[in-house]
């Protein structure tokens, strides 16, 4: 297991679609991804440059993923 670091945002959308997300909604402050298969598995990215480790731990949780599986795929 890796230690988790910030990612830039456009690395976290990156590996959302890898994991079957789609982007369905964008705002001001960030988007909604909702996974493809299961609609009940969505997630936020906030509008950011950099993804801090908290917020990214609850974009993992909420894509019901372990952390090696979300950064992997």
């Amino acid at each position: 297991m890796t230690r988790l670091a910030p990612l830039r945002a456009s690395a976290v959308r990156q590996v959302l679609r890898r994991n079957g997300f789609t982007c369905v909604r964008t705002s001001a402050h960030g988007e909604l991804w909702v996974h493809a298969d299961d609609p009940s598995r969505r997630t936020t990215v906030p509008e950011r440059t950099r993804i801090v480790v908290d917020t990214l731990r609850r974009i993992i949780a909420q894509a019901r993923k372990s952390r090696d599986e979300f950064i992997s795929e």
